[in-house]
């Protein structure tokens, strides 16, 4: 069958397409800058990527036979596209060596509560030499001597725990360091539904500086996206009073949304062209695990890292101090 015979089914089907690209998903990523909080926007934001790559494809289809709509299509999908395309709130790498204690090496990993991905998450931490490790969605089986088992190069733990007060909490944060810690606290906002974050300063030789890790709700409604929003902001003020910080977890936000933006630092890398979940549907893969950094950290290496056998990837960057 020739490419004529096809015409009558191919252009419906292409003007069809179009529309739902650039009156549908594009207005929406556009309005979510203006006036974000709206949760199909918000989720039409975080795959604002895919979204992107389907409009460029509508406008080349519709060049044939609407090139007026053609234009019009790459107009919105240009400005649908600017959060994307202008993104810098990211470090750089700036590859070098490290001199014995000049850096610190951080992983924070959502391991989605199975026991064998943080076996698997402590064996990476290990072979990286981690001083740091942030877990989101702590296996709720994993009690103290796991830890000491799997981890046990890591003398400081803060595990939330659940309601024995023995095991981490379901969906719990623990935070494991190699370097002495103070002030370790977790804190529960009341409008963050239940959901918390965990502070803790570094002494000794990184004195000064603070840790921060989080892991607020998806944003499928008006309510868990205010709850988002609002644990994701208490969270980057509490980092951002330390002289410097490494704020880090699983945000539930892609960096093209204003909730991003609003965060204090910047991003250890760049994360336009990698994705950190879903590792079972990686064309679809969007990033939302993220580790923030204050200017005063230089990133030295970063690398979104194999699967440990949750559906997040796990994260991890080197840092060294500017000057």
């Amino acid at each position: 069958m020739s490419a004529l015979d096809l015409s009558p089914v191919l252009k419906p089907l292409a003007t069809v397409f179009a529309s739902a690209c650039y009156v549908v998903l594009c207005p929406m990523v556009i309005l979510a800058q203006i006036a974000p909080g709206m949760p199909l926007m918000e989720m039409a934001v975080s795959f604002l990527p895919h979204i992107v790559v389907l409009s460029a494809l509508s406008v080349v289809a519709l060049m044939a036979f609407r090139p007026r709509a053609a234009a019009t299509g790459a107009l919105i999908t240009a400005v649908a596209a600017l959060p994307f395309v202008t993104f810098s709130k990211y470090h750089t790498p700036q590859p070098g060596a490290c001199l014995p204690g000049e850096c610190l090496t951080v992983i924070t990993a959502n391991v989605f509560s199975h026991p064998e991905a943080m076996i698997e998450l402590a064996a990476l931490a290990e072979r990286e030499q981690a001083d740091l490790v942030a877990i989101n969605e702590t296996a709720p089986t994993f009690g103290p001597q796991a830890f000491s088992d799997h981890f046990p190069t890591y003398a400081h733990l803060r595990a939330e725990a659940g309601e024995s007060g023995r095991t981490p909490a379901p969906l719990g944060l623990t935070l494991l360091s190699r370097k002495p810690v103070e002030h370790a606290r977790e804190i529960t906002p009341d409008q963050a539904a239940g959901r918390s974050f965990m502070s803790a300063d570094l002494a000794g030789d990184w004195a000064g500086t603070r840790i921060v890790i989080t892991h607020p709700l998806i944003p499928i409604s008006s309510s868990w996206t205010e709850a988002r929003d609002s644990l994701l902001e208490m969270a980057g003020e509490t980092a951002a009073e330390a002289d410097r910080f490494i704020l880090m977890g699983d945000f539930n936000t892609t960096p093209w949304s204003t909730t991003f933006r609003n965060l204090p630092g910047k991003r250890a890398g760049d994360p336009r062209f990698s994705a950190t979940w879903p590792t079972f549907l990686p064309v679809m893969g969007i990033s939302i695990d993220h580790i923030l950094a204050s200017e005063n950290f230089e990133l030295v290496e970063y690398a979104v890292m194999e699967s440990v056998g949750s559906d997040h990837y796990p994260l991890m960057a080197r840092f060294k101090l500017k000057n």
